[in-house]
């Protein structure tokens, strides 16, 4: 049997889609009739660290320097990210994105030596963007 890396889960289109479910339900989470993807009880701070770091990878390995096992560490990573399947569930209140988070983190510093201030300031300004 062979074992499904995280990275087959992870696109583009993906990535994306899940990017905007995060930051559509963010806006939505005070309104009571709007449908919302996970409980509205959730840290509004965890989820938008999540969003930021995915989004400062995702610019990171837009740029192409990243290849070898460190794309295979960052697509893992990204794919984890996308994926339905979760180590902690999502509906948790507080923590439903601990995990997410703990390894995109684990991710970034795998690639830190390309992680640069324009990253984080490309993923800042589209997070300020989308959550607008």
């Amino acid at each position: 049997m062979q074992t499904k890396m995280f990275g087959e889960y992870y696109s583009e289109e993906a990535f994306w889609t899940m990017v905007r479910e995060m930051t559509n339900d963010m806006k939505n989470m005070d309104n009571p009739e709007s449908p919302c993807s996970y409980p509205r009880h959730k840290d509004r701070e965890s989820e938008r660290a999540t969003l930021l770091n995915a989004l400062t990878l995702f610019y990171v390995y837009q740029d192409g320097e990243i290849v070898g096992e460190l794309a295979q560490i960052v697509e893992n990573a990204l794919g984890y990210f996308v994926a339905d399947i979760d180590i902690m569930p999502r509906m948790l209140p507080r923590g439903g994105f601990f995990d997410e988070n703990t390894i995109l983190q684990a991710a970034l510093y795998e690639v830190r030596k390309y992680h640069t201030p324009e990253h984080d300031a490309a993923a800042k300004k589209q997070l300020e963007q989308l959550l607008a």
